[in-house]
């Protein structure tokens, strides 16, 4: 569940609220951290292949 400030009831807004110091981590559900996972996985498959590579819609 996220904070109910509006600066966090996005993705983005909780992960950059977490990095400004603003709450002490980013909240995430289960399936949030599963895409997480495939797009750090997808960033380092491109750097080491130098390649782009393409997610499809998580929905």
């Amino acid at each position: 569940m996220l904070h109910t400030h509006p600066f966090h009831d996005s993705i983005l807004g909780n992960f950059a609220a977490a990095v400004s110091g603003k709450i002490s981590r980013p909240e995430t559900t289960l399936r949030e951290s599963y895409y997480a996972v495939q797009v750090m996985n997808a960033a380092y498959e491109s750097i080491f292949t130098g390649e782009t590579i393409e997610l499809g819609d998580p929905d």
